[in-house]
């Protein structure tokens, strides 16, 4: 081959590794370490704990989604160490674990550019009972009409704000239900999903661990209301940060010096009337509902009250007229 031509491959070699090594440069790696370290920071020196590295991007939604575990490894003295990990500034990871069998995570990181190390824990979580340290963030009551009776769903988000679980098992967290309730239960999220709860009279208690973070819990229950109008009370002993009553729009009437309105709010096909507590501070509810649907029921109490009083007529008149002659026959004499 003429020089030249092999002057030229050669130049063209160079040109394409100029261009391409740093390409291949660009795409670094970086490691993470970390600890398993209790609540309380003592650091847990176990060995062969499966810990994991997981990475979350953005979907075309804006949710965040994981293709599963990007490496896994095991702990060596309560320590872990992932290494040869290529580096993505626009993904977010979280190291996830299984300890006692709970499961535990540490708080979501981002890697920085040119970033080649990142050390973080994950914190296990300790057992408290103080069940007062948790917190009612908000409630909202969905009242939907049914024939002569109201039905009641409540939606309780609670949040544990503390870095220990919190077992309400010796001392539940109480909420108040209104007089009269029927047919209580509670809604699960998932068909493995236990009861937390008992009832003591009006009183529904939570039993429960409280994991850090927030939970929502969701009950059902009913109130008959034979006569289309009912006032429901209800009172709760925390503080809220949101709280909010829901009526199917059109459906029923809604008066409450508590509340003020709130506008419309819409879920899947149906429109809820919104009204907003007015006080959140440990609030006290008195609600007036009508228009609830009658059945039959108000026209048995209806026939029987006339019966009643046709009785109480028909005796008077019997009276009466024994009266009259009685009269009638001390005037002959």
């Amino acid at each position: 081959m003429h020089w030249k031509y092999k002057q030229i491959i050669f130049l063209v070699c160079v040109f394409i590794g100029i261009v391409e090594i740093p390409g291949l440069l660009a795409q670094t790696t970086f490691e993470v370490t970390g600890r398993l370290i209790h609540s309380g920071g003592k650091i847990i020196e176990d060995d062969d704990i499966a810990v994991v590295l997981l990475k979350f991007t953005l979907d075309k939604q804006g949710q965040l989604r994981t293709d599963g575990p990007l490496a896994r490894t095991k702990t060596v003295a309560g320590r872990f160490k992932f290494e040869g990990l290529l580096s993505e500034t626009e993904a977010a990871y979280q190291i996830g674990s299984r300890y006692q069998g709970e499961l535990i995570s540490s708080k979501f990181f981002f890697l920085q550019p040119d970033q080649k190390t990142i050390d973080i824990n994950v914190i296990v979580p300790g057992v408290s009972e103080k069940t007062k340290d948790l917190q009612l963030q908000s409630v909202a009551v969905f009242i939907e009409p049914g024939m002569e009776m109201l039905q009641i769903t409540e939606v309780l988000r609670i949040v544990n704000p503390g870095p220990d679980v919190i077992d309400t098992q010796n001392n539940p967290m109480v909420f108040e239900l209104p007089d009269a309730y029927q047919a209580f239960s509670q809604i699960h999220e998932s068909s493995s999903s236990k009861d937390v709860y008992q009832l003591a009279g009006q009183q529904l208690q939570i039993i429960r661990q409280f994991a850090p973070g927030p939970v929502t819990l969701i009950f059902k229950y009913n109130i008959a209301v034979p006569f289309g109008s009912h006032q429901l009370e209800k009172q709760y002993r925390y503080s809220l940060q949101k709280g909010q009553i829901l009526i199917p729009a059109g459906q029923i009437k809604i008066e409450s010096p508590h509340l003020k309105k709130a506008g419309l709010e819409s879920f899947g096909s149906a429109q809820f009337e919104v009204w907003k507590m007015k006080a959140l501070d440990n609030p006290q509810l008195k609600i007036h509902l009508s228009a609830i649907p009658m059945g039959q029921t108000i026209y048995i109490y209806l026939g029987v009250g006339l019966f009643v009083v046709l009785i109480f007529l028909a005796f008077g008149f019997v009276r009466m007229r024994l009266s009259v002659v009685n009269n009638t026959k001390n005037y002959a004499k």
